[in-house]
């Protein structure tokens, strides 16, 4: 019987001993979670780890036996404390041989093992099976990896796995698994364009993320699921969801200065990415070269998938500005790095860039010819291309790439994929633009049929195919523009819907790239001349003319009137931008600077559009009609518009004009003149004065011809004509344009505005600017009229605006109901010109040097590598100009279009320019001029007298005087300046005297 209880014992023994072991094991198996064969081997150095610990603990249990017994015994008195001391040393011993063998041999194993380990991780395996097209076997890692984690439940059986399990560190290590499987199946649906493209398991993350117990990890566990959520938004076209991740992402990226090249490269895309969608091109362009840039300085791959992508899209951004030189040298990079991806997606991509590229460069008479490919055939013996001019070469290997990509599209992702369906519209597109209208109307028929059953989810894409299909049609018979219904007001809701959460420099990039859908559809207009259709082409012009600078000036009003709260935060937006743009820092800090900006303004404006007392600008609150009814007897009302001609091989731009008069049934619609014929006549050498006699004295019956003869049939000799002028119209003098003529020419901003003017004039308070002191040096250009240019030169005070503001002043003081201020010498500064912002003041006048540069010129100057804003590249200079930098931004002589544009003029009823160019900046569109004209109509300036070109000192003050004699004796601001003009013409007869200065209402 003792020896069965004893047998019985032993197997009791050797059962917990097994169980102990296999505890032991899958303890170890389960904190390792192994992952491949480096997995494996970090579960094993993990069992290492398990028993070194196991080991140490019986070791130390043995050691504090041992002793124990050593000094009972030394209590005793049956030893001494050597012996004591001795048994010490031999425990020390034992835990110090068992720790080396344990730990430091075995640690550099188990650090490899464990690097590894994470180095194989989920996501760097899904990424390189995506890279080699192996989606099947990354999408089935990522269900397996992500129901592994689901699944990972442990029952007491395992005890040791158990109670570790219910330790807080496991727990832990437990949810930053559950998170890298969750985001990598997010990723693999996202980068495989799979069910909902991972946006369900990507937000699961975040919530995973946001646990109590890794909120020492929080902030760079959102980043990826945020940005990957925002990127998914963007791309479905859902603006506001995608500003709100972007809003979050800036937020946990804020005070991050060590970012990996990945993230800091996906950054930059997305960015690039939000640039595109607002028509931004120029930004998405640096921000593509900047991605490529920091990737090339790293160790990374340069025959990757992600390098070959960096490269193309660099190229196509640079295509896009015609840049061809740079196009043609990434393009050229990427050749080879293509050539061996030839049966994957990312060929498709270089095919298309490639295409894009000839057939831009073919239709401008440029291009590479090394990018184009010949046959070993050809190379060897030479081929009828050879004949051929290098546009013709051009066009050539165009059509070729795009047959190639429709017939890769379908071998590599089938005939019911989207890359199918994006590859026949490009092939679609170029016989369209190169006019082959046979062939583009066939391919359009074919992707018609495949997109109809899913056009509800691809309304851009189905739109802009059919509108070009009904085009092709209204080539060979008449079109029922009833069809265009559907396109138009699809093109509306867009321009409302997502107006909302625009930056206002967002606005006026959105709208300028919506034009040009516009103009397909008027271009129908155009063609059917029906009543019918000429109102409706009115409509589309003014509601779209102009919207952006109405939907800002809305915005600005309410600001203006809102909580100190509200006017303080905007203000600070506005010096926030201007010290940016103006600021020498390094790329990567502006451009995060401008993303943290805009999320700001973004924050702003969700506060005012859920105030219920803020009125949006409605585009089409206003229709021809009511403009009809506004008219009087001899009123006409005229819309100037141009549609660009897209013919192969040259584009141009075809002038139209629309007039109304007050019985008029419906618009008449005028053909004008082709923008190169206009060029053509304002493409003159020589100084200012030369060029501006010989367009208005030599030229002006030709330039007369172009603009207002096919107009003048329909006008009396005395008509009173309000006048909306168009694109390169803005660099025209309607004064000196119409000097022979008895006509009156308001010019407006929009005919719209007739509707709403009034004849209210308010001349009681004026300030004036002059003989300002720039505090220059001796040996500073003292006979420099008013110029543009205050990077280069000092400046001394201009003769002749002494006189022309005392003459002014002495104007005002013979009307002893004025009031006057004027500002002289040091006191005329921003300062003091920023204090009448908010007042009660009717007439501000200015005499000083005004400026204007283009984008190209302004680099030139300013060392900032950020894109600048048109209000930035234009302003007045005032005191102290000439110590530029020294003294605060608040009060540092350069008053800024954008400053200005800050500031409350509401009150203002003219503001006179009496300087250079003044009237200049960027002609964007339908949005007219961007500069200083501009940032007096957003600051509420009622009407404006600006200049268009640099104006002799003294005649300009000859001519104010006069201006201000007629104002204050009560004629209109028009009849003022018309009549100052005619005085000035008597002793100055050519236009360059007295011609630059046009009244703006």
């Amino acid at each position: 019987m003792k020896e069965r209880f004893q047998k019985f014992l032993t197997l009791i023994w050797i059962i917990l001993f097994v169980y102990f072991i296999i505890n032991i094991l899958h303890l170890s198996w389960y904190i390792a979670s192994p992952e491949g064969f480096w997995g494996f081997s970090y579960f094993i150095q993990v069992i290492r780890a398990v028993l070194l610990v196991l080991i140490l603990i019986v070791i130390s249990v043995f050691a504090i036996w041992l002793f124990v017994s050593a000094l009972i015994s030394l209590l005793k008195k049956k030893s001494t404390v050597n012996d004591l001391i001795k048994t010490l040393g031999v425990i020390i011993f034992i835990i110090v041989i068992t720790a080396f063998n344990s730990v430091w041999a075995g640690s550099f194993s188990f650090f490899l093992s464990s690097h590894l380990s994470e180095k194989y991780s989920l996501i760097n395996r899904t990424d390189e099976y995506l890279n080699k097209d192996k989606f099947e076997k990354a999408y089935k890692l990522a269900v397996k990896s992500y129901d592994n984690e689901q699944n990972r439940n442990v029952g007491w059986f395992f005890i040791l796995s158990k109670l570790y399990s219910q330790t807080d560190f496991d727990k832990k290590q437990k949810l930053l698994s559950k998170y890298k499987a969750t985001i990598n199946y997010g990723y693999c649906l996202k980068e495989t364009l799979n069910e909902d493209n991972g946006e369900k398991f990507f937000k699961e993350s975040i919530l995973i993320a946001k646990s109590p117990l890794l909120i020492e990890q929080q902030t760079n566990l959102l980043i990826f699921p945020t940005l990957s959520l925002a990127e998914i938004n963007l791309n479905r076209q859902n603006f506001k969801v995608a500003d709100n991740y972007f809003d979050n992402f800036y937020d946990l990226i804020r005070d991050s200065d060590s970012e990996d090249t990945n993230q800091i490269i996906n950054t930059y895309l997305i960015f690039a990415e939000q640039a595109s969608r607002v028509g931004d091109f120029k930004k998405s362009t640096k921000l593509q070269m900047e991605s490529l840039n920091i990737y090339e300085k790293s160790d990374l791959s340069k025959k990757s998938n992600k390098y070959l992508a960096l490269l193309l899209g660099a190229s196509a951004s640079e295509l896009y500005n015609e840049n061809f030189t740079n196009a043609s040298n990434l393009l050229l990079k990427s050749k080879s790095i293509a050539e061996d991806k030839d049966n994957r997606p990312i060929y498709l991509t270089y095919l298309n860039v490639k295409a894009q590229y000839c057939l831009l460069a073919g239709m401008n008479n440029q291009g590479d010819e090394n990018i184009i490919e010949k046959s070993f055939k050809e190379k060897i013996f030479g081929s009828s291309i050879d004949d051929l001019s290098l546009q013709e070469k051009m066009i050539k290997e165009s059509e070729q790439c795009f047959k190639d990509l429709v017939k890769k599209s379908k071998d590599i992702s089938g005939k019911n994929s989207y890359n199918y369906l994006d590859s026949l519209i490009k092939l679609g597109n170029f016989y369209y633009l190169t006019s082959q209208f046979e062939m583009a109307k066939n391919i359009f028929d074919k992707t018609l049929d495949l997109i109809e059953p899913v056009k509800h989810d691809n309304k851009e894409v189905y739109h802009d195919i059919y509108i070009k299909n009904l085009k092709i049609k209204s080539l060979k018979q008449r079109i029922d523009i009833s069809k265009l219904d559907e396109f138009e007001n699809f093109l509306f809701d867009n321009l409302n819907s997502n107006y909302l959460m625009l930056t206002e420099e967002e606005k006026e990039k959105y709208i300028f790239h919506l034009n040009k859908k516009f103009d397909f559809i008027n271009d129908f207009y155009v063609k059917e001349n029906s009543e019918l259709a000429r109102e409706r082409l009115y409509n589309n012009i003014i509601s779209v003319k102009n919207v952006a600078l109405s939907s800002n000036s809305a915005l600005r009003d309410y600001i203006r009137n809102s909580n100190n709260e509200i006017k303080s935060s905007f203000n600070e937006l506005l010096n926030e931008k201007n010290k940016m743009s103006m600021s020498s820092a390094n790329y990567n800090s502006n451009i995060k600077t401008a993303e943290l900006i805009k999320i700001k303004e973004k924050k702003l404006l969700e506060k005012v559009y859920k105030d219920p007392t803020f009125k949006q600008y409605l585009p089409k609150y206003i229709d021809w009609k009511q403009i009809r009814d506004s008219l009087h007897h001899n009123e006409v009302a005229i819309e100037i518009f141009n549609l660009t001609i897209s013919k192969y091989p040259k584009q141009n731009s075809q002038y139209y004009a629309l007039l109304i008069e007050p019985d008029s049934k419906s618009p008449q619609l005028i053909e004008l003149f082709k923008e190169d014929e206009l060029k053509d006549l304002l493409n003159v050498g020589g100084d200012t004065k030369t060029r501006v006699n010989s367009i208005y004295n030599l030229n002006n019956k030709k330039l007369f011809n172009l603009v207002f003869a096919p107009i003048e049939k329909y006008l009396k000799e005395d008509s009173k004509i309000y006048l909306s002028k168009s694109g390169i119209l803005h660099n025209i003098s309607i004064p000196a344009l119409t000097k022979n003529k008895r006509w009156n020419v308001y010019v407006l901003g929009n005919t719209r505005q007739i509707t709403s003017q009034n004849d209210l004039r308010k001349t009681d308070k004026a300030v004036l600017f002059g003989d300002i002191d720039y505090t220059s040096s001796s040996d500073s250009i003292s006979d420099r009229n008013r110029s543009n240019n205050f990077f280069k030169y000092t400046y001394k005070s201009l003769k002749y605006t002494k006189d022309e503001v005392e003459k002014i002043g002495e104007l005002f003081l013979n009307h002893e109901e004025k009031n006057l201020k004027i500002h002289t010498g040091i006191e005329a500064s921003e300062q003091a010109f920023r204090n009448i912002s908010g007042t009660e003041t009717d007439i501000i006048h200015l005499a000083t040097h005004g400026y204007y540069y283009n984008s190209n010129n302004f680099s030139l100057f300013n060392d900032s590598q950020f894109e600048t804003t048109s209000l930035l590249r234009s302003g007045l200079l005032l005191a102290g100009i000439n110590n530029y930098g020294l003294n605060t931004p608040e009060n540092d002589g350069n008053l800024t279009s954008l400053e200005i544009s800050a500031m409350d003029f509401s009150n203002v009823d003219l503001i006179v320019l009496s300087a250079c160019e003044t009237g200049l900046g960027d002609v964007l569109g339908s949005e007219g001029v961007f500069g200083l004209q501009r940032a007096f109509k957003i600051a509420g300036a009622k009407a404006m007298i600006v200049s268009l070109w640099q104006v002799p000192d003294k005649q300009t003050s000859d001519l104010m005087f006069k201006f201000y004699s007629y104002y204050l004796n009560g004629q209109s601001k028009y009849e003022a300046l018309r009549n100052a003009q005619k005085d000035l013409k008597v002793d100055y007869p050519d236009p360059y005297y007295w011609g630059a200065f046009e009244l703006i209402e």
